[in-house]
């Protein structure tokens, strides 16, 4: 039987055993899931895919103070692939940035 600390119930330690087991599976099924070039397919059998994890997409606004990293304007922001998912882009924080719309078109245009 497990022993629990003073104080703490039966209840309260099955809700930390838990919260413990998901972030050991959301790890996990990071590591499967790291997005790459077209036509890589991740261990699970998938396709890779464009999608940001949103961890990458939290470390990428916090690194980027909410901000474009071109202009520096807090509206209509994006995120971007700064080498392309199609010209194989993983969907990791040190390919992702924040880009206004107008900066991000503007890149677009010029790949």
């Amino acid at each position: 039987m497990f022993e629990y600390e003073e104080g703490v119930t039966e209840l309260g330690a099955n809700y930390f055993r838990y919260v413990q087991d998901l972030a050991e599976a959301a790890e996990k099924w990071e590591e499967k899931e790291q997005c790459g070039p077209p036509g890589r397919v991740a261990e699970t059998g998938r396709a890779a895919s464009r999608h940001i994890p949103m961890n990458v997409k939290h470390n990428v606004w916090r690194r980027d103070g909410g901000a474009c990293v071109e202009c520096g304007s807090r509206e209509r922001l994006e995120y971007d692939h700064i080498l392309p998912f199609s010209k194989g882009g993983a969907s990791t924080y040190r390919n992702v940035q924040l880009l206004c719309e107008p900066c991000n078109r503007t890149k677009s245009a010029s790949i």
